[in-house]
């Protein structure tokens, strides 16, 4: 579907590095916001961020692979600020 994240759950372990790979496979422009995890985390490839380093920005078509190391344990909430309206929410667990 357009408007969700698939998976929209997603679970990590503090502490250790991941390879984040996102991919838009819509005919419209999405954002992955994870803002709290962002900031809460080590990010190694700062530039594929927005400007705010709150999210990435997928044209259609587009990938981006986001190289991070979760640093705090907790919930964070991931949403498409252009589409949450439609269902595409998810969540971000760091254990």
């Amino acid at each position: 579907s357009e408007s969700k994240f698939t998976p929209n759950k997603l679970t990590f372990r503090r502490g250790i590095p991941y390879r984040l790979h996102v991919e838009n496979r819509g005919k419209e422009m999405h954002e992955f916001n994870a803002a709290d995890l962002f900031k809460a985390a080590k990010i190694n490839n700062p530039a594929v961020l927005n400007a705010d380093k709150t999210e990435l920005v997928l044209r259609p078509g587009e990938t981006k692979d986001l190289y991070f190391i979760p640093r705090q344990a907790g919930h964070f909430k991931l949403v498409c600020p252009d589409h949450d309206w439609a269902g595409m929410t998810g969540e971000i667990t760091v254990e």
